[in-house]
């Protein structure tokens, strides 16, 4: 078999390794956002008009972090299997240097995500959104004469937006992160 072939194949092989990590990340973002939508329901469910601002910027903060260590341990996996692919085929004629991770992860939390935005402006843009709509639903709710019930459940689903951009951002970050490692 020739080096090309072997490149190549180890990595498809890594390319199931790395959906398999994707899984992972956006397994700990569902149980983030489910920690979340409970915390809502209960500061909502002690009183309508509680400000949810605290609770909504405490959840950007721990998605970000969430995202930004994924992103760090993954952006060094990526490097090192990339060299070490290399490393196995090419050692006897060339010797294949690593790029540094701070270099990598510069570029993959800055702003190579479509648009100039960066991972932490993306996750503060999601937090600030949800804001918005939360808040948008309980007026709009009390305006009507809902029942509490009624204005947390409709609450709760505007959380499914938040969750769904949360996934395309880790979903663009990793695809980014493969990306830049190549």
């Amino acid at each position: 078999m020739d080096i090309n072939l072997k490149l190549y194949d180890r990595i498809v092989d890594h390319m199931t390794d790395v959906r398999l990590y994707e899984e992972g990340v956006q397994l700990q973002n569902r149980r983030i956002m489910r920690r979340h939508r409970k915390r809502l329901r209960d500061i909502l469910s002690e009183r309508l008009t509680n400000d949810v601002t605290p609770e909504v910027n405490r959840f950007g903060r721990e998605m970000l972090t969430h995202q930004t260590s994924s992103l760090k341990e993954f952006s060094t996996s990526q490097l090192d299997f990339h060299s070490d692919n290399l490393n196995k085929e090419l050692n006897k004629f060339y010797k294949v240097s690593k790029p540094r991770s701070k270099e990598l992860l510069a570029e993959i939390t800055g702003s190579n995500i479509k648009g100039v935005k960066t991972v932490t402006q993306n996750m503060k843009n999601i937090s600030s959104g949800q804001l918005v709509r939360i808040q948008s639903k309980v007026k709009a709710g009390l305006a009507k004469g809902e029942a509490p019930k009624d204005i947390i459940n409709n609450v709760l689903k505007t959380t499914k937006l938040t969750e769904n951009q949360a996934k395309a951002l880790t979903r663009t970050s990793i695809t980014s992160t493969q990306t830049a490692a190549l």
